[in-house]
């Protein structure tokens, strides 16, 4: 789990505003849409690794962090359903010098 939450953590250090600049326009809904991704991902997994702890510590999630726990996930769904949306239609508007661009940036 500690390891998910670093990574999770590390890709959202990466995600500085900067690239809407160096991406094609057509580019900048996706990576928005990736952005939330990874931030609705690390909001979930420390709330995970909380409840985690708190159980192998012989406690029980209240049930507000169980509720919180369940709104994370649910965003973290909405959060790739959007993205899958904006690379589809960034992949359908066959602009490949974008999507490349894009695909490089999410490395």
């Amino acid at each position: 789990m500690a390891a998910c939450l670093a990574s999770c953590v590390a890709s959202l250090a990466d995600a500085d505003p900067k690239p809407l600049a160096e991406l094609p326009a057509e580019a900048h809904p996706a990576w928005r849409a990736y952005q939330a991704m990874v931030q609705s991902k690390a909001a979930h997994f420390e709330l995970l690794e909380a409840c985690t702890r708190k159980r192998e510590e012989g406690g029980v999630p209240s049930l507000v962090e169980e509720l919180a726990l369940d709104q994370r996930l649910a965003a973290h769904d909405r959060a790739v359903a959007a993205f899958k949306a904006a690379i589809t239609a960034l992949r359908e508007s066959a602009n490949t010098e974008a999507m490349q661009t894009l695909l490089r940036r999410m490395r």
